[in-house]
Parts: C-alpha cells; structure tokens; sequence
C-alpha cells in the first residue's frame, strides 16, 4: 500500500504537468498497480486539459527564422530579435515547417553566446532528415518566463536542439523529439526546469565535451537550491537515455536510466551527478 502511494502521488504529479506523461508501473501480483490506475482514472478529468494545446493569438509562421543571415533586429509573429543583447524572444510563436524543404533548422542562431526568453507556449515543427528544431554554434542559453513551455516535434529525421558549445536552461517547461537526439550540445545545465526530451532512434540527451571541458568541472549538471530541488528530467531513447561522450568513440559513459526520477531525489543524488562527469 505504501508503495503503491507513493507511485500513485508520482503519477499524479506527473498527470498535472504540462508535458505528456510516458510511464510504466510494474510490480507483482497484487502489489496494487489495479488501484494506481483507477485512481490516475478518476484524476484525468481534472487534468486533461492542461496546458499543452497550441499557442493562441498568434499566425502559424511557415518559414524559418534564420538570424545568422540578418544580425539586424526584427520580429515576427510569436518572436522577436535583439541584436544588441543577442536574444530572442519566443512569445507564443506557433512554427510549422513540417511541409518545408531545404531548412538547416526551425531557428537558425549566430555564433557566440546567445539568448533565448521564453514567454507563454511556443511550438516548433520541423521534418526531414538533418534539420533542427533549434540550431545554435555557439553557446545557448534557455530562460523562461513564469508558466512558460516550449515543444519542439522534429519528425521524419529531423532532430530536435542542437548546440555547438554549452546549453543552459533556467526557469521554464520544454520538450524536445527528435530522430537521433533530442538534445546534442559540448556542456549541459539546468536549473528550475522540466525538461522532456526524446530520441526515436537514438539518444535523448547526448553530450560530446571536448578534453578541456571534462577537465575544467562537470559537463552535465543541475544547479537548483538543494533546498528547494524542483527540476524534473525524463529522457527516453533507442539507444541511451543520457549519454556522455569522450575524445574517442569508445571512451563514453552511459546512464542507463530512461527515466530520471522526478525532482532527480536528493541533494546527495544531484552531487553525484556532478561529481561523475
């Protein structure tokens, strides 16, 4: 019975969350895995029409944006670029480029460390093979706004986000889908973030640092209060949940985990996570 409350109270927590929840309970006969889903049954009602549906008040946009071959400051519908900070601003962008051929990616960022505000639910959709979700060379980092969420479907090939240097995340709720990756950049972090991401055929969260950055201090980390743990980090894919690469193909570590834990344990939990890589 304990047991089965404390998966009932995960899923629960799960069903009230903006990103679609994917779970599996397992346990023997009669262990009360019944009772788990007549309950999340009975709870659906009420959670059903989260805060997943598609941006409102704002036009479908159709083509990509691409920054690096305009460095002036523009806007469009559901975003805005300033090219003095080097931001970009997401406020209920609805992208489509599902139909579109020849795209490097939905958002195509400038070199050097680069700016990405969240505000509200923006959605990108991309497909075929090779083209990004979000594409950065340089560094990126990801801050939201209260109640923000960002979706990134990359389908039919495509991939999700793609950072050449370091990818920090602050504050919001995202999902990124993609074929091989949902997420590939040198150095991750996040801190007071949901994060969702998905690897049809491949590796959900994939980091590849450079000998300097495995030296330097840890390559994936969380940095929430350990007081006041509240990030949340869910990955699924083919070949690996979260996968850190070396110099040499064959010098990699595995987490072999598709699920992290909601809100990652305890603060012992988020040391080692640093501490390893």
């Amino acid at each position: 019975p304990c047991n089965s409350l404390k998966t009932f109270e995960t899923v629960a927590r799960d069903m009230e969350n903006s990103i679609p929840m994917r779970r599996l309970v397992q346990g023997d006969v009669g262990s009360g895995k019944t009772v788990v889903a007549m309950l999340a049954l009975v709870l659906f009602p009420a959670t059903a029409h989260a805060d997943t549906e598609a941006p409102k008040g704002t036009e479908q946009v159709t083509e990509p944006i691409d920054i690096v071959s305009d460095d002036s400051s523009r806007s469009g519908n559901g975003w805005a670029w300033d090219s003095e900070t080097k931001t970009l601003v997401l406020n209920g962008l609805d992208m489509d480029l599902s139909s579109v051929e020849d795209c490097i990616a939905g958002i195509v960022l400038p070199e050097g460390d680069i700016n990405i505000v969240l505000q509200d639910t923006s959605r990108i959709r991309v497909a075929g093979t090779g083209v990004n979700g979000i594409y950065a060379n340089g560094s990126l980092s990801i801050l939201g706004a209260d109640d923000s969420f960002l979706r990134i479907d990359a389908v039919d090939g495509a991939e999700g986000i793609e950072v050449g240097q370091a990818l920090e995340i602050s504050n919001t709720k995202i999902m990124s889908l993609g074929m091989h990756y949902g997420i590939h950049c040198k150095t991750f972090s996040m801190e007071y973030t949901e994060l969702t991401a998905e690897a049809e055929g491949g590796i959900a969260l994939r980091i590849d640092p450079t000998t300097e950055m495995l030296s330097a201090g840890p390559v994936f980390s969380v940095l929430d209060d350990p007081d006041n743990v509240t990030s949340s980090l869910d990955l699924y894919g083919e070949r690996g949940a979260l996968v850190i690469f070396g110099e040499a193909d064959d010098d990699f570590l595995v987490v072999e985990s598709t699920v992290m834990p909601p809100h990652l344990g305890d603060p012992d939990d988020l040391a080692h996570f640093q501490a390893v890589f």
